[in-house]
């Protein structure tokens, strides 16, 4: 009794002094009304995303300045910066800082998002959960473009756009605030930010949507909407299937990943749907290009790893155990690396392969992919709507 009285005490001696310690620690809740803070992340997690940049509060005349600072001491300069997400979370503020930040972000080899994040301070970072669903709004919307990546589809945070708007002309709405000069400096305005979204790789019609809309009002995007204008630039998106010869007397149907996180490689990634010889048994390849040599995760950590999962949108869900067929590994000229692999899909029939639109890895029953080698495995996916016709006729010898 004694005993485990004794080891009581010594467990509240070890642990009250950290639970003090841990109650003392600030917390960080910052309010939009503030002037825009630059701080880093973390949630504690060994994670893509785990890490992040947290970019909230009002943007203001040094709000660049503030971030290139932040980021110059953190990292030292872009080729040695980590390519983390910036998670904005803004009621809007000063346009041309805003554009100032999303080129910033370019430079550094940054992504972005919008979400809020509370937590506690400690040793300079934030420590919290994952950011919870935030607001970009106004200037904001013009900063988050900034981008390599930009995940901003998610229909819990708002993207909203307006006009810009000089405060005087606002506040009073009906005088004759504006010079000829004004007027002039309205129209180059409008370039700089056409130009901008442009080059950040946006449908034009963003900036167009906020020009037409009144500052008095927000136009909140739809998730198709950031989609379709690409101010989100991760979804998925796939070339029209199309026939290819494949060997001396056959067909593959070829599908290419043209937009997408893993779209951004060196040329984009390619899948092909094919018979070999007089083989009933459908293949699959995936032909990809990146600037990392991968050959040796694709091999040991994905290609034994993984089943592929075949669906359409009309409740067609099968789970195929495919077996690996080989794999080619080349260095290019211009030092990138080239792998292609390929599986035999056994079981999975002509027909069925006609009625689906998907097909993606996932992990194989009783085994994983390594954490490591997680974003190979992601990439083992296309989508192929409307090309039942084609895969009848480039699998017309799948036969036995």
């Amino acid at each position: 009794m004694r005993n485990w009285v004794l080891k009581a005490l010594v467990a509240g001696l070890f642990f009250l002094p950290v639970a003090s310690s841990f109650a003392q620690e600030p917390p960080f809740d910052w309010s939009d009304e503030q002037d825009m803070t630059f701080a880093g992340a973390y949630n504690g997690g060994n994670c893509n995303g785990c890490e992040w940049i947290v970019a909230e509060g009002t943007i203001v005349g040094d709000s660049s300045s503030k971030f290139l600072d932040y980021l110059t001491q953190r990292f030292g300069s872009p080729d040695k910066a980590v390519s983390l997400t910036v998670h904005f979370n803004s009621p809007g503020g000063d346009v041309l800082e805003a554009i100032k930040i999303g080129r910033i972000i370019r430079e550094w080899g940054l992504d972005t998002s919008i979400g809020k994040t509370t937590g506690v301070l400690r040793d300079g970072l934030v420590y919290s959960d994952f950011p919870s669903p935030g607001v970009c709004a106004s200037a904001c919307a013009y900063a988050v473009l900034g981008g390599s990546k930009r995940y901003l589809s998610d229909a819990r945070s708002k993207l909203g756009v307006h006009q810009h708007y000089s405060p005087k002309s606002v506040e009073k709405p009906l005088e004759l605030t504006a010079s000829a000069v004004d007027r002039s400096l309205d129209q180059l305005f409008t370039a700089i930010i056409l130009e901008y979204v442009v080059s950040m790789g946006v449908d034009p019609e963003y900036a167009v949507l906020a020009q037409s809309t009144s500052p008095f009002e927000m136009r909140w995007l739809t998730e198709e909407e950031r989609t379709d204008l690409q101010a989100d630039n991760t979804a998925d998106q796939y070339s029209e299937a199309k026939i290819i010869p494949f060997g001396s007397r056959g067909a593959a149907v070829e599908i290419e990943h043209t937009k997408g996180v893993f779209a951004n490689l060196a040329t984009p990634a390619k899948f092909r749907v094919y018979c070999r010889g007089d083989s009933a048994t459908p293949h699959l390849v995936a032909i990809i290009t990146d600037k990392f040599d991968f050959e040796d995760a694709m091999r040991t950590a994905v290609a034994s790893n993984i089943d592929f999962k075949v669906t359409n949108e009309l409740g067609l869900n099968i789970t195929v155990h495919p077996k690996f067929a080989g794999l080619e590994a080349k260095k290019n000229a211009d030092n990138t690396h080239t792998v292609a692999a390929a599986w035999s899909l056994p079981g999975l029939s002509r027909e069925v392969l006609s009625e689906a639109t998907a097909v993606q890895a996932v992990d194989s029953v009783g085994k994983s992919v390594p954490h490591y080698a997680f974003d190979l495995e992601t990439m083992l996916a296309f989508s192929f709507p409307n090309a039942g016709p084609l895969m009848q006729l480039a699998l017309r010898n799948c036969v036995q």
